[in-house]
């Protein structure tokens, strides 16, 4: 399961922005459309009393018109003034009307009829007088025929832009009802869309209140609470429930290798495959940085528990990609059983996590929880906490191995090995604690007081006339503290060493990790001597060889004891230690234990050893004393041993 995509508040602003805009531009829109509509519902009403006044005009020209068809009118007619009182209403009517509506034709014949009444009105006294007044009364007759063709011609255009006025108020009505609509549409959808954001946002908001981000799986809380709630189910149903506690091996070496982008990669590739293998009805959560959790709610008998874990670490048999390198993640899980390992969700979640420290003990794999384990992870979880007090009450101490020069037979150097007086239970072998201190980030705190204990000694050594170099062992994690090089500078000018004085035995663990590199670097150019140890495979790589600023390389002892058992093991040691000489390195053989692995060590040229054989690891005091009865007679014995 992936986490859902989520909208950023920019990203919501801008959309909010954008709706705004659209919104503005319809209501804009809708209002122009407004006032089209009344401008033209205006023009139609204005034109309507327009053509009411022309057919009132047209009414009193076929009035004058009538008249004047009569019979010879009179100076003093009734008719005539009659006919003057048409003609006048006509031009009252007319005036009315926007000289712009008026052709020029129009108005020089209504102007010409105007005076042709006046002249049939007052005509010149005479014996033609009827004569005159019968042809300007057929003239007038011929006028208000023009006059009124034309005035009906202004009445069927006047008519044909009010209907044409009205069907455009029609439209831009129509348009104005569409775009309200569409309006109100869209305010609508606008509504619903921030209503569904606000659910889509409760919504992302419980999803990541009760899931894990970077895999998807539950979280602690939802977890604890599925639990609860499962583990009363199974209490009403009477059947059992099992949690399993994952934790992943080396994985904290990935983050210091490859970067934490590199770590949360790895676990979003373990999560996948392990939900393939997962039951439907099972919750799998990420409770911690690397700790993985499931809980299964409905468990048919113990052995469904150790299937499901059987399952999962053959998940990881496949190495990992990240950045095109493969990775090998191991894993140890921890098995409880409800009720037998808890009645609780805290119980169980405890109880499963104690199992799964003694299945990372067994080397991976898993492990059911027990009192064994119980009593077990209490005395791990005290002594952790005994190991806070270790520092600060100088419990730490080192004891010393010699490392004989192969030609001379004589001791050049000394490996410091730390141990731990602990007050109640004695000396605690590294393999009881080193772990321990690695979990809980503590041998970077270690560091500077290793250092101290190991070169304690050697002012007093010098004062013999001895002076071995001291050689101290230095995990991955400790490589990585960028102020190893201020602390080891620090000790040598407290102690008026020299860096020469000490050599730092280091693990190939560092290179795929950069920060360790540079950190090496910066000591190396103090003067400090580098040795690689620790080598998978009892040999240093040749990349260490080429990238590490190396002074000796370290065979383990696994190699060493092969030597006398394999004629191409013997042969691959000469090759290596010749390989080694080529690129100016000297070689230590560690772990001799016999007098026969000395001889065919000799044999191949080796420069260093190392090993009961010659001497075991003591404490400064005894040690002291082979110094003093070394010096008192110049040269160790012929076979090199001092015991």
């Amino acid at each position: 399961m992936e986490a859902r995509r989520q909208i950023s508040p920019a990203q919501r602003r801008r959309r909010a922005r954008w709706g705004l805009a659209v919104l503005i531009l319809l209501l804009s829109a809708l209002a122009a459309t407004a006032m089209q509509t009344v401008r033209d519902l205006g023009t139609a009403l204005h034109r309507q009393e327009s053509i009411s006044t022309r057919a009132h005009a047209i009414t009193h020209l076929q009035s004058a018109a009538m008249l004047l068809t009569q019979t010879p009118l009179g100076a003093y007619s009734p008719r005539s003034r009659i006919a003057l009182d048409a003609l006048t209403a006509l031009r009252r009517d007319l005036a009315t009307v926007p000289q712009s509506h008026l052709s020029a034709s129009l108005r020089f014949h209504l102007a010409r009829a105007a005076d042709l009444i006046r002249h049939i009105a007052r005509p010149p006294v005479s014996r033609h007088t009827a004569l005159y007044i019968q042809r300007r009364q057929n003239e007038l007759l011929m006028e208000v025929n023009t006059i009124n063709v034309q005035l009906r011609q202004l009445v069927a255009q006047a008519q044909s832009r009010s209907d044409q006025a009205i069907r455009d108020a029609r439209w831009w009505g129509a348009a104005f009802g569409v775009m309200l609509v569409i309006t109100l549409v869209l305010f609508l959808l606008r509504m619903l869309a921030q209503a569904t954001a606000q659910r889509h946002t409760v919504k992302n908001l419980a999803f990541e209140l009760q899931r894990d981000p970077l895999t998807g799986w539950a979280n602690r809380a939802l977890f604890i609470d599925a639990m609860d709630r499962g583990l009363s189910q199974a209490l009403r149903a009477q059947r059992h429930a099992g949690t399993l506690f994952l934790d992943l091996d080396r994985f904290k070496i990935i983050n210091d290798r490859f970067g934490h982008a590199a770590g949360d990669e790895v676990l979003r590739q373990i999560t996948h495959r392990f939900s393939a293998v997962i039951r439907s009805g099972d919750l799998p959560a990420r409770v911690g940085g690397d700790e993985l959790a499931i809980f299964m709610p409905d468990l048919p008998d113990d052995a469904a528990a150790a299937e499901l874990a059987r399952r999962l670490v053959e998940c990881l048999n496949e190495p990992l990609m990240v950045n095109g390198s493969p990775i090998d993640v191991g894993l140890s899980i921890g098995i409880a059983i409800f009720p037998a390992n808890g009645q609780s969700a805290a119980e169980l979640l405890n109880a499963a996590d104690q199992a799964m420290y003694r299945a990372k003990q067994q080397g991976g794999g898993y492990a059911y929880h027990t009192a064994a384990v119980t009593a077990h992870v209490a005395r791990q979880q005290q002594m952790a906490k005994d190991l806070h007090l270790a520092v600060r009450e100088d419990q730490l101490f080192c004891i010393f191995q010699p490392i004989f020069d192969a030609k001379t037979r004589y001791p050049v150097a000394v490996e410091a090995l730390a141990r731990w007086r602990h007050p109640d239970l004695g000396v605690v072998a590294p393999a009881d604690w080193l772990p321990l201190a690695q979990r809980a980030d503590l041998l970077a705190g270690f560091t500077s007081t290793i250092i101290d204990h190991a070169i304690k000694e050697l002012p007093a050594w010098k004062k013999l006339g001895w002076s071995p170099r001291v050689s101290i062992n230095l995990s991955a994690s400790e490589c990585l503290n960028p102020q190893l090089p201020a602390i080891i500078a620090e000790t040598l000018q407290k102690s008026g060493l020299k860096g020469s004085d000490i050599e730092l035995e280091i693990t190939d663990d560092i290179l795929t990790m950069p920060v360790a590199i540079e950190t090496i670097s910066q000591v190396k150019k103090l003067g400090v001597g580098m040795t690689m140890d620790d080598t998978s495979g009892g040999y240093p790589s040749l990349p260490s060889m080429n990238r590490l600023p190396l002074n000796r390389l370290k065979v383990d002892r696994a190699a060493i004891g092969q030597l006398t058992r394999s004629a191409r093991e013997l042969e691959l040691f000469a090759a290596f230690v010749a390989l080694a000489h080529r690129m100016r390195l000297q070689v230590i053989a560690e772990g001799v234990e016999t007098e026969a692995q000395a001889s065919v060590i000799l044999a191949a040229d080796c420069d260093l050893l190392q090993g009961h054989y010659y001497a075991p690891a003591q404490d400064a005091e005894l040690l002291l004393r082979h110094v003093q009865q070394l010096t008192s007679r110049g040269q160790p014995t012929p076979a090199g041993r001092w015991f």
